[in-house]
């Protein structure tokens, strides 16, 4: 059997030996650490503003038109299949509407994107006027998560390090 003790020693001479280069955690590590948590946040926080600012380009270009329903889908969600001519040409989307009393052959408006004909919604495309919100509510935690992070890895190496001194 071996001694608690002495894996915890091995632990400390491990994870706190400030002469080795393994994963030894002192105060300059301690923010690496919490960084390694943090960026990768950041980095989806970044393609959230980004698809924030497209929505809003999005919102602002789009047009609409007529459709008309075509199919329902009971057994996929109750989807809606839709068809809406832009010009000449005639395009088809489907969606899910949650709570929506539409039948076959009933004229819809349909929201597309001037650019991209085919990208096309029932309604519009979303309150974009929303979306900083929960993105800057999430980048606000990060932010709180990697200053507390790093603050108990410190609190941490100061604790172990005044226990085995």
């Amino acid at each position: 059997m071996v001694d608690p003790g002495y894996l915890r020693s091995c632990y400390y001479a491990f994870m706190h030996n400030p002469s080795r280069d393994g994963l030894g955690i002192n105060s300059r590590r301690a923010s690496k650490w919490a960084l390694l948590v943090f960026v990768p946040c950041a980095f989806l926080l970044s393609f959230a503003a980004y698809d924030w600012h497209m929505g809003i380009q999005l919102e602002k270009k789009a047009m609409t038109t007529q459709g008309i329903i075509t199919r329902i889908e009971l057994d996929n969600h109750g989807k809606f299949d839709y068809e809406y001519s832009v010009g000449s040409v005639t395009y088809s989307g489907g969606e899910i509407i949650a709570g929506a009393s539409l039948s076959t052959g009933q004229h819809v408006q349909v929201t597309y994107d001037p650019d991209h004909p085919q990208t096309s919604t029932l309604g519009d495309f979303g309150a974009t006027d929303t979306r900083p919100v929960p993105i800057l509510f999430i980048l606000g935690a990060g932010l709180i998560f990697y200053f507390v992070l790093r603050r108990f890895l410190i609190r941490q190496l100061e604790v172990n390090a005044n226990q085995y001194s």
